[in-house]
């Protein structure tokens, strides 16, 4: 999600996209097809995992939300490597590597 944030429904009813508009939508690094629905009903938590790519979801009895539902996205895998360390210290390293061999070009 764009903006992870508790969504106060100003209806009596709202679905999983509603919800997920009001918290600012998905974001391009969102996993459409791996959307986790946390539910609490009579002290039990029940896990539900939903397809948004699927018109599927518009059927589902999850579609509409209940009071103190949770809805987790998680980020897909190029989000997952975007964030990893090779891509965050190869340009440093790089950079480092290239003026050291001009300096020491230069200063022969």
């Amino acid at each position: 999600m764009a903006h992870p944030t508790v969504v106060n429904v100003p209806s009596e009813k709202i679905n999983v996209l509603e919800a997920l508009g009001f918290a600012g939508d998905l974001t391009i690094y969102a996993n459409r097809s791996n959307v986790l629905l946390i539910r609490e009903e009579e002290n039990k938590r029940t896990f539900k995992v939903m397809n948004l790519n699927s018109t599927e979801i518009f059927s589902s009895p999850y579609f509409y939300l209940k009071p103190n539902d949770i809805i987790y996205v998680e980020p897909n895998k190029t989000k997952i490597s975007s964030n990893s360390f090779v891509r965050e210290w190869l340009p440093l390293i790089l950079s480092t590597l290239s003026f050291l061999t001009l300096a020491a070009y230069r200063f022969r």
